[in-house]
């Protein structure tokens, strides 16, 4: 199945590589779990004559590159999950995208804990949406990350928990209470994804608002900005 999933990844660039002269060179961005990978897509390149270079990155990173001008300096992008391009790639650079497998996550657990959760019932494990905000509110996810909003901001130390739960509010008071003075709750865009606490200074906070361009306080808290 892994051989067949890395062919089917790189059907679609053995087509623009048939017309390359003798030893081409093609760069691949790709995410650090497609590394186990690594081996099949090297045959398969030396099979096409080519030298395939693959740099790996975080998804965050190759989202934010693809949406960048650094996009021109890569042939090829491989993220964990097409949520990083869709975000990113406002000037659709990535064409005829799809998924080229649907890999299920798979958790080997002892039954008498299964049993303990009340999961070995022979159903499948309830999906159960963790951060699941009413209908009626607008919430941009990209906009909170673009702008340099630390994930714990709003999921806290998903690292730590041994089930995940919501951790903050979300309630209209607390978004809010960031909307007003968002300075705090910003960090440079390579440290979005960082599960650790920090606290941005005064100095550093100003500059990012400046950097990030975030709008002022009037519009952070009109209704219309997050209740469309």
């Amino acid at each position: 199945m892994s051989r067949w999933r890395a062919l089917a990844a790189l059907a679609l660039a053995a087509l623009c590589l048939a017309a390359c002269g003798p030893r081409a060179e093609f760069h691949i961005v790709a995410g650090s779990e497609q590394k186990s990978l690594e081996p099949l897509v090297m045959d398969f390149c030396a099979k096409q004559n080519v030298k395939c270079v693959i740099d790996y990155k975080g998804s965050l990173d190759i989202g934010q590159m693809v949406g960048s001008a650094d996009a021109n300096t890569i042939d090829a992008v491989w993220p964990a999950s097409s949520l990083w391009i869709e975000m990113y790639d406002k000037q659709h650079r990535v064409k005829d995208m799809k998924s080229v497998a649907q890999s299920p996550v798979i958790l080997g657990v002892k039954l008498s804990k299964a049993k303990e959760l009340g999961w070995a019932t022979g159903k499948p494990v309830e999906w159960v949406k963790i951060h699941d905000l009413p209908d009626y509110v607008y919430f941009n996810h990209s906009a909170h990350v673009n702008h340099g909003v630390g994930c714990i901001e709003c999921h806290g130390r998903i690292d730590r928990m041994e089930r995940v739960f919501q951790a903050k509010p979300l309630s209209m008071g607390w978004c809010l209470e960031c909307h007003r003075d968002p300075g705090p709750h910003l960090r440079p865009k390579d440290q979005v994804t960082a599960m650790v606490d920090t606290q941005t200074s005064p100095e550093i906070a100003e500059d990012l608002v400046k950097q990030y361009g975030i709008h002022n306080v009037a519009y952070m808290t009109s209704c219309s900005t997050c209740h469309r």
